[in-house]
């Protein structure tokens, strides 16, 4: 598993068996955090980005990482991204938070 923390400074383990995780973003910071999933076999990574070549650049440096062309106000097409994914990491700027974390909740 992949271990994270939570508030209280409290370790749990995030069971990484076979899990689909979606990153929108593909900037100077989305490096790292796809380099770290990576190392599970098990978990699989979708760049996604509305910088093709970023995405595409990123994803072919690690295994079992797809990039994926998404404009964030194509609120479907988020929508649908979001429900094929076990996890969603946003690296977006801070105010396209609430946007993601509210599709997130209803795809839940």
């Amino acid at each position: 598993g992949i271990n994270a923390e939570y508030g209280g400074g409290q370790a749990k383990e995030w069971r990484s068996d076979n899990k689909r995780v979606l990153l929108l973003g593909s900037g100077m910071v989305a490096e790292p955090v796809v380099e770290y999933l990576t190392r599970s076999a098990a978990v699989k990574v979708t760049v996604a980005s509305n910088e093709e070549s970023q995405a595409n650049s990123l994803a072919s440096k690690y295994r079992n990482t797809v990039p994926q062309y998404l404009d964030i106000s194509d609120r479907h097409h988020l929508k649908d991204e979001i429900a094929k994914h076990d996890l969603v990491i946003s690296l977006l700027p801070h105010t396209m938070h609430p946007f993601v974390a509210e599709l997130c909740v209803d795809a839940r």
